[in-house]
């Protein structure tokens, strides 16, 4: 009871901070108190303060972190696209790869709808037993196969890819270091899929027309 009562005059206090345009404050406040939120109420409340201080790369990067620990809820994904659209950013999200469209989608679904997308479609092929309409044994087992595919995909593919938000303006690099001739600047709030890091750098595999190295650093992977 008596935490449920702090949780409850926190909340209070974030809603007269918010509304007192105080968001260094609410923010400074919330950090304190992360532990009494579930992740991924925690990362929108926390994206939607960034956002309002005008910091849209923080903003950006707490609010997908919201959709990945939570559900794709109307609430982040309008604040999210308000914080693109201000951004208007060239980057893995409006990349002209379909290949690179595909793995933003798929690495915005929150973990937990790979593993109930799987379960339905065993239900539906157990169903399919049942009524009979199944009845090869050898396509009993490439269907179930087929449908554990979501969250195989998810456990070895999705959750090795390292990405991230890029937090301020920097440089990309031939190689992982400044003495390596510079290539492109990167805009704070870009959202790149990189490869395991090299003595304190990344090199950003997507989209293509920002590969080069960056300095880890200037990354919040998640």
């Amino acid at each position: 009871m008596k935490e449920k009562n702090v949780k409850i005059n926190h909340l209070s206090l974030q809603k007269e901070l918010f509304l007192k345009h105080d968001y260094k404050t609410a923010i400074d406040d919330l950090l304190i108190v992360k532990n009494k939120y579930k992740r991924n109420i925690f990362h929108y409340n926390l994206g939607t303060l960034y956002g309002k201080k005008g910091e849209l790369a923080a903003s950006r990067y707490h609010l997908e972190k919201a959709l990945k620990y939570g559900t794709l809820e109307g609430k982040i994904l309008h604040n999210l696209n308000v914080v693109k659209t201000k951004m208007n950013l060239q980057d893995l999200s409006v990349s002209k790869s379909m290949y690179d469209k595909a793995l933003d989608f798929a690495l915005i679904i929150p973990s937990a709808y790979y593993s109930i997308i799987s379960i339905i479609l065993l239900l539906f092929v157990l169903l399919g037993v049942k009524k009979k309409i199944i009845v090869h044994n050898y396509l009993r087992w490439i269907l179930i196969i087929s449908c554990l595919a979501p969250i195989l995909v998810n456990l070895f593919y999705l959750d090795s890819i390292n990405h991230g938000i890029v937090l301020n303006d920097t440089r990309t690099y031939v190689g992982p270091s400044r003495i390596f001739q510079e290539k492109e600047i990167l805009k704070a709030g870009s959202k790149v899929i990189v490869g395991k890091p090299s003595n304190g750098w990344f090199f950003i595999k997507h989209p293509n027309f920002l590969a080069g190295w960056v300095k880890k650093s200037d990354l919040a992977l998640y």
